[in-house]
């Protein structure tokens, strides 16, 4: 069980993780999104990371000041009254409970940045995202398409 979770802003040196991750079988299983490249996630770790100018903010998730994955803020509200979220933790450290807890330490970022509600859109098959989200307290909102969306009031 994790113990000593913790957020902290995305840096340069996390490149080995961000690239390990992202270009994962496990996240391709999960998005229709086209996998970035490593030049796409090199010059991504080396922009300005401020979620009112650019819509996103990635935290690293640390285990006992171990980076073991990420948690996003993305595509707010023009308002930037609401964000998507989403998680990845490295398959090793998958089901200790860290990305649930990294869940609930974001949402005290997101209302530092003024954001009231939080949204996540899950792909049906994905038993251990809707278990995580559901356990962070999110709700099921509703289906649209290939993805289940969750939701939670902050």
């Amino acid at each position: 069980m994790a113990v000593n979770v913790a957020l902290r802003l995305l840096k340069s040196e996390d490149e080995d993780l961000l690239i390990r991750i992202e270009q994962s079988s496990e996240m391709a299983a999960f998005t229709t999104l086209e996998m970035p490249s490593k030049e796409e996630l090199i010059a991504f770790l080396n922009s300005e990371h401020n979620f009112e100018k650019h819509g996103q903010l990635r935290f690293v998730i640390t285990e006992n000041e171990e980076a073991v994955g990420f948690v996003d803020l993305s595509d707010g509200s023009s308002d930037l009254k609401s964000a998507s979220t989403g998680i990845a933790v490295v398959p090793e450290r998958r089901g200790e409970g860290i990305a649930a807890i990294a869940l609930q330490q974001l949402f005290v970022e997101a209302r530092k940045l003024g954001i009231e509600k939080l949204f996540a859109s899950i792909q049906p098959e994905n038993e251990a995202s809707k278990r995580t989200f559901e356990k962070a307290g999110y709700s099921f909102l509703s289906k649209d398409g290939d993805y289940l969306n969750y939701s939670i009031c902050l």
